[in-house]
């Protein structure tokens, strides 16, 4: 992990005990969500040992302003992870939730067993993207919903746990259709026993 901020996090005895106040908190809690959800994800007999280590950037600025960057991504070009600090008002800082990491391992999980090429945005394949992040964000924490964390005031980001359907429900904006897919996930995983990492 890679901070743009901070001096890398690092502890001689491998125990990182910090505050949550101190910025090295984002790059340990990234580590620590990203680890978690490849562990269980591996456990389900996904096997991506060929893809090495993955590197992470948190605290990410706005490459074009220079400013607080809102948004967080999976590279397939450097098969890695990019975290943004957040203003504080449209989204906190992305690195400090649970389901923003294993919803951006969705992408990565997405890419690596289906290699395509780069698409437009908001068509259906970049839709169902979107719907493979959120879907591995919900087997591994339990729930349908995903960025309980990221809005301030808000109680989450998006939920798969939805009555939307296709063609009725489109909308031409890739993470808001990609609710319908994830949606049809969600409704499969409760027919299963629920959505959980066991299931």
């Amino acid at each position: 992990v890679a901070d743009e901020e901070n001096p890398r996090a690092q502890a001689t005895d491998r125990t990182f005990d910090l505050n949550p106040d101190s910025e090295e908190f984002n790059q340990t809690s990234v580590y620590y969500y990203l680890t978690e959800t490849r562990k269980r994800i591996r456990a389900l007999g996904f096997d991506d040992t060929s893809a090495g280590v993955l590197p992470v950037i948190t605290n990410a600025k706005d490459k074009q302003s220079g400013g607080e960057f809102n948004n967080a991504f999976f590279t397939p070009l450097g098969q890695g992870f990019v975290f943004g600090n957040g203003d504080g008002s449209q989204f906190q800082n992305l690195a400090r939730d649970f389901d923003v990491a294993s919803h951006e391992y969705g992408h990565f999980f997405d890419n690596f067993l289906i290699r395509t090429e780069s698409t437009p945005p908001h068509t259906p394949r970049r839709s169902w993207g979107e719907a493979c992040g959120d879907t591995i964000a919900s087997i591994v924490n339990g729930g349908p919903n995903v960025g309980e964390s990221t809005i301030p005031g808000e109680p989450f980001l998006r939920t798969i746990d939805n009555t939307k359907r296709f063609p009725n429900d489109l909308v031409n904006e890739e993470h808001l259709d990609g609710e319908i897919f994830g949606g049809s996930n969600w409704d499969f995983m409760e027919l299963r026993g629920g959505g959980t990492v066991n299931q």
